[in-house]
Protein backbone atom coordinates (compact mmCIF):
# COMPACT_ATOMS: atom_id res chain seq x y z
CA UNK A 1 0.00 0.00 0.00
CA UNK A 2 2.83 2.66 0.98
CA UNK A 3 4.30 1.43 -2.57
CA UNK A 4 1.55 2.79 -4.67
CA UNK A 5 0.99 6.12 -2.37
CA UNK A 6 4.34 7.03 -2.93
CA UNK A 7 4.16 5.77 -7.37
CA UNK A 8 0.97 8.34 -7.17
CA UNK A 9 3.11 10.79 -5.67
CA UNK A 10 6.12 10.87 -8.20
CA UNK A 11 3.91 10.54 -10.57
CA UNK A 12 1.78 13.99 -9.80
CA UNK A 13 5.63 15.68 -9.11
CA UNK A 14 6.55 14.55 -12.33
CA UNK A 15 3.50 15.97 -14.28
CA UNK A 16 4.52 19.53 -13.17
CA UNK A 17 8.12 20.13 -12.97
CA UNK A 18 8.54 23.96 -12.89
CA UNK A 19 12.42 25.56 -12.66
CA UNK A 20 13.83 25.37 -9.51
CA UNK A 21 17.10 25.54 -7.97
CA UNK A 22 18.22 24.40 -4.64
CA UNK A 23 21.67 26.31 -3.16
CA UNK A 24 23.23 23.45 -0.85
CA UNK A 25 25.69 24.96 1.59
CA UNK A 26 26.95 25.59 4.99
CA UNK A 27 26.00 28.45 7.76
CA UNK A 28 29.21 29.96 6.50
CA UNK A 29 27.47 31.43 3.59
CA UNK A 30 29.43 34.43 2.09
CA UNK A 31 26.21 36.78 1.46
CA UNK A 32 28.59 39.27 -0.81
CA UNK A 33 30.13 36.58 -2.98
CA UNK A 34 26.39 35.44 -3.11
CA UNK A 35 24.73 38.84 -4.60
CA UNK A 36 27.84 38.98 -6.64
CA UNK A 37 27.31 35.19 -8.20
CA UNK A 38 23.33 36.66 -8.89
CA UNK A 39 24.21 39.87 -10.02
CA UNK A 40 26.35 38.76 -12.81
CA UNK A 41 24.25 35.90 -13.81
CA UNK A 42 21.63 38.44 -14.26
CA UNK A 43 23.94 40.09 -16.32
CA UNK A 44 24.48 37.23 -18.06
CA UNK A 45 21.08 36.43 -18.83
CA UNK A 46 19.69 40.17 -20.16
CA UNK A 47 17.81 40.81 -17.50
CA UNK A 48 20.42 43.20 -15.56
CA UNK A 49 21.64 46.07 -17.64
CA UNK A 50 23.26 49.13 -17.36
CA UNK A 51 23.82 52.51 -19.80
CA UNK A 52 25.28 56.13 -19.41
CA UNK A 53 23.53 59.33 -20.08
CA UNK A 54 24.62 62.64 -19.92
CA UNK A 55 21.68 65.11 -18.80
CA UNK A 56 21.66 69.00 -17.66
CA UNK A 57 23.26 69.53 -14.31
CA UNK A 58 20.18 71.48 -12.93
CA UNK A 59 17.21 70.69 -10.42
CA UNK A 60 14.85 68.24 -11.75
CA UNK A 61 17.61 66.73 -15.12
CA UNK A 62 17.96 63.36 -13.27
CA UNK A 63 14.06 63.44 -12.24
CA UNK A 64 13.11 63.67 -15.68
CA UNK A 65 15.16 60.72 -16.96
CA UNK A 66 13.76 58.63 -13.88
CA UNK A 67 10.10 59.98 -15.06
CA UNK A 68 10.79 58.65 -18.67
CA UNK A 69 12.01 55.50 -18.09
CA UNK A 70 9.17 55.22 -15.27
CA UNK A 71 6.39 56.04 -17.26
CA UNK A 72 7.98 53.32 -19.77
CA UNK A 73 7.79 50.71 -17.33
CA UNK A 74 11.26 50.17 -16.49
CA UNK A 75 12.83 48.74 -12.79
CA UNK A 76 16.04 51.30 -12.00
CA UNK A 77 18.29 49.20 -9.27
CA UNK A 78 21.00 51.67 -9.02
CA UNK A 79 21.97 54.66 -10.26
CA UNK A 80 25.29 56.74 -10.14
CA UNK A 81 25.74 60.45 -10.09
CA UNK A 82 29.37 61.64 -11.77
CA UNK A 83 30.13 65.47 -11.92
CA UNK A 84 33.80 65.17 -11.73
CA UNK A 85 34.98 63.53 -14.53
CA UNK A 86 32.78 64.66 -17.04
CA UNK A 87 34.68 65.49 -20.26
CA UNK A 88 31.84 67.74 -21.81
CA UNK A 89 30.66 70.89 -20.63
CA UNK A 90 30.60 72.12 -16.84
CA UNK A 91 26.70 72.12 -16.75
CA UNK A 92 26.02 68.18 -17.58
CA UNK A 93 26.47 65.39 -15.09
CA UNK A 94 26.75 61.65 -16.71
CA UNK A 95 24.43 59.15 -15.08
CA UNK A 96 25.23 55.60 -14.93
CA UNK A 97 21.98 53.55 -14.43
CA UNK A 98 21.77 49.86 -13.67
CA UNK A 99 18.50 48.20 -14.49
CA UNK A 100 15.85 44.84 -14.92
CA UNK A 101 15.60 44.68 -18.59
CA UNK A 102 16.54 47.87 -19.45
CA UNK A 103 17.80 47.27 -22.93
CA UNK A 104 14.25 47.01 -24.35
CA UNK A 105 13.80 50.56 -23.19
CA UNK A 106 17.09 51.80 -24.18
CA UNK A 107 16.20 50.63 -27.57
CA UNK A 108 12.53 52.55 -27.45
CA UNK A 109 14.74 55.57 -26.29
CA UNK A 110 17.13 55.47 -29.35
Amino acid sequence: MCQMRLWIAMSCVTAFVPRVVIILCGGNIDTTVLGRCLERGLAADGRLCRFVVRVKDTPGGCAELTRILADMGACIKDIFHERAWVYSDIFSVEVSLIGCKLQTYIEKLL
